[in-house]
């Protein structure tokens, strides 16, 4: 690697002792991974993490719009079929359940996604559900707190 020093500084190295040579090796070393972590580490690490809250920011945000249209959904509620969707809006506030989205097929399988505060109001709720209409199926995802609901109204609702 001498070969590729200009000749003043191989002058320049080779009259100094052993000593102040390995000291300017320690040098070089410690600039050259302070460079490396000031000018490439750092950066980058901040760019990520930067990057990282944007996205939280953004992810609450999305939350919070989701909240206010589940909120707007439950206060308004969908007015294209009567009956069952009547009666489920009249029960939301009692069992503090809000719909996140409803899919109703008048005559076949109807689905219900619902979210929940409590679980036994949700429970209590479910049983509400069975005595008007027929469940086929459901799923809880309880870490999510929603439910999904796949029924059928009976021919005579």
């Amino acid at each position: 690697w001498h070969a590729l020093l200009p000749a003043p500084v191989r002058i320049w190295w080779s009259q100094q002792s052993s000593r102040d040579q390995q000291a300017v090796k320690v040098l070089g070393l410690f600039l050259c991974l302070a460079g490396f972590y000031l000018l490439i580490w750092q950066p980058v690490h901040q760019q990520l993490t930067e990057q990282q809250a944007k996205s939280e920011r953004l992810q609450a945000r999305l939350e919070k719009a989701q909240l206010a249209n589940y909120a707007l959904f439950n206060k308004q509620g969908d007015n294209s079929y009567e009956g069952f969707s009547d009666w489920l809006k009249g029960q939301l506030k009692t069992y503090r359940v809000s719909v996140i989205s409803h899919q109703f097929n008048e005559g076949k399988t109807s689905i219900l996604l619902l979210r929940y505060s409590q679980q036994n109001k949700a429970s209590d709720f479910l049983q509400q559900i069975a005595r008007r209409a027929r469940i086929t199926s459901f799923q809880v995802d309880q870490s999510k707190k929603e439910i999904r609901l796949n029924y059928r109204i009976p021919s005579d609702n």
